[in-house]
């Protein structure tokens, strides 16, 4: 494992996950969503960010973290190992929203300078969706690659969990700093096992009425109807 792509839906877990990883490998850890938003929430042209990818896999060793499902095939290529968080789409929704508020009016230290945390009723559709269509294009593409890769597979907090926890991999320093590394992992891993619990009672906490009233007042709110009506039955079982 030296040249890592981590894959998965917006609020999967992919940059949380990357810095743990990063932390015990101590591999150089790059953030797609830095390099390809601009001050202002401004896009890379498509152009430029397959250079700026092009350039990146040259690198002997790195941990990316990031979609980008339309240049996808440029990491693909390169990594030696592809890790996909393949979270519950509820999970996902949980916490785009929980970011949403955490972050409010402030840049993400995953995210570009200046370009505040943000929420539209298109962008949770998108991730609503993501089992419906990126997702199965993302495992089409992952079941050709080649043989020689590693593919590893995560379908919940509690297997990244165990991954994280039982990894074995080379570490670049001393033994106490990898000790101190693995501590910090198992503190990150309880964080995330406290939020899958905070997930299996319902989205108690959450106003989702809240949420239905400020979809409603939102652009494109109203192909949302069946995300709504899902939500609202989960907190009702």
């Amino acid at each position: 494992m030296k040249k890592i792509a981590v894959v998965g839906s917006p609020g999967s877990g992919k940059s949380a996950f990357a810095r743990a990883l990063h932390n015990i490998t101590h591999i150089e850890l790059i953030h797609l969503d830095v390099l390809f938003w601009k001050p202002g929430w401004v896009e890379t042209p498509r152009n430029l960010w397959i250079k700026t990818q092009e350039e990146l896999i040259k690198a002997e060793e790195w941990i990316i973290d990031g979609n980008y499902q339309s240049t996808i095939d440029i990491r693909l290529n390169a990594a030696d190992t592809i890790i996909f968080l393949d979270m519950p789409r509820f999970l996902c929704i949980w916490r785009i929203i929980k970011r949403h508020f955490m972050y409010l009016g402030k840049s993400r230290t995953d995210m570009a300078k200046d370009c505040p945390e943000k929420m539209s009723a298109e962008y949770i559709w998108e991730v609503w969706n993501f089992p419906n269509n990126k997702r199965k294009e993302l495992i089409q593409k992952l079941s050709l690659l080649s043989k020689d890769k590693q593919l590893i597979w995560l379908s919940s907090p509690q297997q990244i969990a165990t991954f994280l926890n039982d990894y074995n991999g080379p570490i670049n320093s001393g033994e106490d700093q990898a000790t101190s590394e693995k501590a910090k992992a198992k503190g990150f891993q309880k964080t995330w096992l406290d939020t899958t619990e905070r997930i299996r009672k319902g989205f108690a906490w959450i106003d989702l009425k809240a949420i239905a009233k400020w979809l409603a007042n939102d652009k494109g709110a109203q192909s949302l109807n069946d995300f709504v009506a899902a939500l609202l039955k989960l907190k009702g079982k």
